[in-house]
């Protein structure tokens, strides 16, 4: 839908004196910001996306370049990402990183990428609980990503190597 709520926006520091800010303004629009240290700007355009509804969007960076992760609104619900290139100044296209077809609710993540690795929850529903999936996105390298699915389902810890 295209209502907003207090879950679509997200904000991370970059470095010591950049910070970006993502808002979902739409259905399938963002707006992005810049801070530099001093003054607020426009940031570079965000490829269209549809998302879920106060799902929750979240930054993380390398400190060097960033990265956005939403929900679709398909029916699949496919966890999203697109990154944004320091050197170039622009977001590139957008990635699934989970597209297995679930009720995904909700999106989080660690604001600071460690490791070479981002680590991503989501929350899902899975009959009459929910679970909730941990997943790193390995940045290193070209060739597939690389991620282990963690879910947590009424108290224990399964987790599977994708």
């Amino acid at each position: 839908g295209t209502a907003q709520d207090q879950n679509d926006w997200s904000a991370v520091c970059q470095d010591d004196t950049h910070v970006h800010l993502v808002t979902r303004s739409g259905a399938n629009t963002y707006v992005h910001r810049t801070f530099n240290g001093s003054t607020w700007a426009a940031g570079a355009s965000i490829t269209n996306q549809n998302s879920k509804a106060g799902a929750g969007i979240f930054l993380t960076t390398n400190g060097t370049d960033v990265w956005l992760f939403i929900i679709d609104n398909d029916a699949a619900n496919t966890v999203r990402y697109c990154q944004y290139s320091t050197v170039g100044g622009t977001w590139g296209s957008w990635n699934a990183l989970e597209s297995t077809t679930k009720t995904r609710t909700w999106l989080s993540g660690s604001q600071v990428a460690g490791n070479g690795n981002i680590a991503v929850i989501w929350s899902e529903v899975n009959g009459g609980n929910f679970d909730i999936v941990t997943t790193p996105l390995a940045l290193g390298g070209g060739g597939a990503v690389e991620h282990i699915d963690r879910r947590v389902e009424r108290g224990i810890m399964r987790g599977t190597l994708i």
